[in-house]
This record gives structure tokens, C-alpha cells and sequence, in this order.
């Protein structure tokens, strides 16, 4: 998915012509040698890139392995990218070095994403777990709360419980694409905080009316879910990240097109 595919070096230099013209396509054949020889002095690398990435599975449990891979990706385009810059390159292959530099710079900010949702998903889940868990908690034991003092200790338990998720999603890194979600859940969580402890007071006050409004509230602010225009926005981005990458290679064999027809 990831490794970028040799350049194959057709450039006809058996053609009859001057001596400066000679050296130019030998410059440049000379270059395409280069990529090609960097690319292939990681080509095991680079089969485990593809392999990792078709076998990819994003789900909530942790993967230890599977991290272990898309981390170990990443670094692998990393090093091809850095011995590709290293590369000397003549005037005439100088847009042909940008553009395959810039298609290993797209891929490379790719496997780091995708390794952040790697290590996100799992951290997602786990608090969501632990939200729920406090919620229905929460739930069952208001009803067998009969008096005011229980009702408070309930809402007490209830902050106690999801207060370290939020402070763990708080802190957590996020990919791009998981940030509005995680920001999301933060506030939402921060809300469900705020009005438990409205609610807290207004049943120390007695205050049936306040009581009423605040828990309606705090029943919605609990129940809200959906993809929000932020979250969908995400997904998009990530989407033109791989149609990116797509035009990226394109242009790549576009500029080694130009070059085979140029200095025939």
C-alpha cells in the first residue's frame, strides 16, 4: 500500500548524439540506478510495509503486534526517505527528486496516523467502557436510593467513576482523524461532571423543580451520541490524504515519462 515502486530506467542511451548530451542522459540514468538500488537494498523492508498494511485490522482491543508493525512501517519509509535525499541529483532529474520525495513524505505521514489510530483505538474503548460502567451504576443505584443524602452519595460515586476518563482522554494523543471524537467526548463528559454536581446541590436545597430540569438534562447529555460535522470533516481530510497520495505517484511516473521522452 505504502512502498513506492521502483523507477524503471528506459532511457535509450544508445542513441547517437553529442558529447554533452551523452552525459546528461548518463547523469540521469545513472540517478534512476540510484532510487532503484535504494529502494531494492530495503525491498524486504518494504514487502513487510505492504503486508502490514493489507493485513491492517483497526479495532479496540490492544495489539501489541500489530502496533509493533505499523510503528516499525513508519520508521522503515523513514530511512528510505532518508537515503533517498542523500541521493545526488543532476539539474534535469531535480522535479523528478521532489516528486518522489514528496510521495515518500505523503506515506509517511499516513503510517504515522494510521499507527496513532492503532494506539488510540484501544484507549477509546477502554474509557467508553469505563463511562458506561459508571452510568449504569449510576442507574441502579438510584433506584434503591430513598432519601436525599443516598441520591447525593450516587452522583458522588458517578464523578469518582468517570472523572479519571475524562482526565485520561484529556491527555491522550490523537491521530487527525480521531481528534474531534476525542475532543468530542471530553466536553461531553466535562458537561455530564458539571450537571452532576448541579444536581447535587439542587437536591441538598430540595429544590424539585431545579432537580427536574438538571436531571432531563443530564438523561440527554448521557444519552448523546453521533458523528458530529467536525468528525466528518476528519474523515474527508483523511480521504484526500489518500487521494494525495494516488496523484502523488501518478505525477512520479509522469516526471520519469517526461524524462524518457526529453532525453531520447
Amino acid at each position: 500500500m505504502l512502498a513506492c515502486a521502483a523507477l524503471a530506467a528506459v532511457l535509450l542511451l544508445g542513441r547517437d548524439g553529442d558529447d554533452e548530451t551523452d552525459e546528461r542522459r548518463a547523469a540521469v540514468s545513472t540517478y534512476i540506478v540510484q532510487v532503484n538500488t535504494t529502494q531494492q537494498a530495503l525491498i524486504v523492508e518494504l514487502e513487510r510495509v505492504s503486508t502490514t498494511y493489507r493485513q491492517l485490522q483497526l479495532k479496540p482491543d490492544e495489539d501489541p503486534r500489530q502496533l509493533q508493525r505499523v510503528e516499525g512501517a513508519a520508521r522503515t519509509l523513514r530511512r528510505l526517505r532518508s537515503r533517498l535525499a542523500e541521493l545526488v541529483a543532476p539539474t534535469e532529474v531535480r522535479t523528478l527528486r521532489s516528486r518522489l520525495l514528496r510521495l515518500v513524505d505523503l506515506q509517511i505521514a499516513l503510517a504515522d496516523e494510521v499507527a496513532g489510530m492503532v494506539r488510540y483505538l484501544p484507549v477509546q474503548a477502554r474509557e467508553a467502557r469505563s463511562v458506561a460502567a459508571a452510568t449504569k451504576r449510576l442507574r441502579d443505584d438510584l433506584g434503591d436510593a430513598t432519601t436525599v443524602e443516598a441520591q447525593r452519595r450516587v452522583f458522588v460515586a458517578f464523578e469518582e467513576g468517570v472523572r479519571p476518563s475524562v482526565a485520561r482522554l484529556r491527555s491522550a494523543t490523537t491521530p487527525a482523524i480521531f481528534e474531534p471524537s476525542r475532543k468530542g467526548e471530553v466536553a461531553r463528559l466535562t458537561g455530564l461532571l458539571l450537571l452532576s454536581r448541579q444536581v447535587r446541590v439542587a437536591l441538598e436545597k430540595q429544590d424539585a423543580k431545579e432537580i427536574d430540569r438538571l436531571f432531563a438534562r443530564f438523561v440527554q447529555t448521557s444519552a448523546s451520541v453521533g458523528t458530529t460535522k467536525a468528525e466528518r470533516d476528519a474523515v474527508i481530510a483523511f480521504n484526500k490524504r489518500l487521494s494525495a497520495i494516488s496523484k502523488a505517484r501518478s505525477a512520479v511516473a509522469a516526471e520519469r515519462a517526461r524524462l524518457d521522452l526529453v532525453l531520447r
